[in-house]
């Protein structure tokens, strides 16, 4: 939803709609939090699944919920199934970024919250208070986030953004990892080994695309002038 339909959204309802509408917009970020913290176990879970299958004593899986007979079998198919939740990650991330610009409208629209004056790439106080905890916004909360403190900058920036940027590509570089071998030995791949090999790079370009339009217009639409007014 881009800031001129935000705007004209809550200019064309009462408070009474808003109102329900803020509720819904804080349910359904905690909704999302709630799934990226799966998408995040599951990610976790097949990492470890993927390099168990190198342990030959290892042939079966059992957590409980999940029971793996043959580990070996499905090592192939799991960058695949890995990629398919980065980009389902990709688009709860934006979709959640979406969610907090709305969120940080209405602070300014209606609670008159000044907000306007921060970069967007970092959560204001108003939406960090009443979003899903996150310690990215958490340690953001300090004067990083301002034109204040030099010495405060230059401690907050190997502490907090050089390990959110690397946790960010993480998952790509390890893809990269399991398909580099299999790249390299393509033309002697079965079919069905070079059909994984294919779709997964292509569900990975899908999410870098995805993941840099969304940004390039996220940014390109904050820096035209919104005519806000307190």
């Amino acid at each position: 939803m881009k800031n001129t339909d935000i705007d004209k959204l809550l200019k064309s309802n009462n408070q009474e709609n808003i109102n329900l509408y803020f509720s819904q917009v804080l349910s359904k970020t905690k909704d999302l939090d709630k799934e990226n913290n799966r998408i995040a176990f599951f990610l976790i879970l097949l990492i470890f699944i993927y390099y168990l299958t190198d342990f030959a004593a290892i042939d079966s899986i059992n957590l409980g919920f999940l029971s793996i007979k043959n580990v070996e079998s499905i090592k192939i198919f799991i960058p695949l199934i890995f990629s398919f939740i980065i980009f389902r990650f990709v688009v709860i991330n934006s979709h959640k970024a979406e969610l907090k610009k709305i969120i940080r409208k209405i602070a300014f629209e209606h609670f008159k919250f000044d907000n306007q004056n921060l970069d967007i790439l970092y959560t204001d106080d108003f939406s960090r208070t009443v979003m899903p905890v996150s310690i990215y916004d958490e340690l953001n909360k300090f004067d990083f986030k301002t034109n204040v403190g030099c010495l405060n900058s230059l401690i907050m920036i190997p502490l907090v953004a050089v390990p959110a940027l690397a946790i960010s590509i993480s998952p790509f570089v390890i893809e990269w990892f399991w398909l580099k071998p299999m790249i390299i030995d393509f033309k002697n791949l079965e079919f069905i080994s070079k059909t994984i090999v294919i779709l997964t790079i292509w569900i990975m370009i899908l999410s870098l695309v995805y993941f840099l339009k969304t940004m390039i217009l996220g940014v390109r639409e904050e820096q035209e002038p919104t005519g806000n007014t307190v």
